[in-house]
């Protein structure tokens, strides 16, 4: 009996982003290891990256430029390595194969670089699902030192109901109650294959 061929969907570099993002979100949610996050996460961000050369993303240069505004002036070389640092140290090992990886703060890292992929994808593809739309509401609420999520909540999502209501639990019932979201948008997403727009993302 012939064996049929397996079924081999096309993939997009978006669609690649997106799932990357997912489960970079999903094992942020869940607590886990920040080192496959980190790894997942600049995947995503060398493929955004790329993608801006040729079709500018503009909210990626803008949020790069708001994390450069809080570098101390005369560190921003310094940080932009300190950025690539820790991808290449996870990606290679020819040139240093007895080197360790000190000085990262990869939860900081991750939290930062994350968001910056959502929010740039969301802009690239004109939506994302609502599974992204959770990692943004929760990383979101972490980025007043650079970025106002609360802004951005009543420019691009219509208002701010669902901010300040997410602001008033702490960060342990934030992160579950957006763990909470994800694991339902994602089962709703696999039955439909639908994607959404970020409104009303938490509830």
């Amino acid at each position: 009996m012939a064996l049929r061929p397996a079924r081999r969907p096309s993939i997009s570099k978006s669609d690649a982003v997106i799932s990357q993002l997912e489960a970079a979100v999903l094992l942020l949610l869940r607590g886990f290891d920040p080192i496959p996050v980190h790894t997942l996460v600049w995947a995503s961000r060398t493929v955004l990256n790329d993608l801006n050369k040729i079709e500018t993303i503009p909210i990626l240069d803008m949020l790069d430029d708001a994390v450069l505004r809080r570098v101390e002036p005369g560190f921003v070389g310094e940080w932009k390595r300190h950025q690539n640092r820790a991808a290449n140290f996870f990606k290679h090992a020819d040139r240093d194969p007895d080197e360790t990886l000190e000085g990262v703060n990869l939860d900081a890292l991750n939290s930062i670089e994350l968001l910056i992929c959502i929010l740039a994808t969301q802009q690239l593809a004109g939506e994302i699902p609502r599974t992204l739309a959770c990692g943004l509401t929760y990383l979101g609420h972490r980025s007043g030192r650079w970025f106002d999520f609360r802004g951005y909540c009543e420019d691009v999502l219509g208002g701010t109901e669902h901010y300040d209501s997410f602001r008033r639990w702490r960060p342990e019932k934030q992160r579950e109650i957006a763990l909470g979201a994800f694991e339902r948008a994602y089962m709703e997403q696999n039955w439909s294959g639908l994607r959404v727009p970020t409104t009303n993302p938490v509830k």
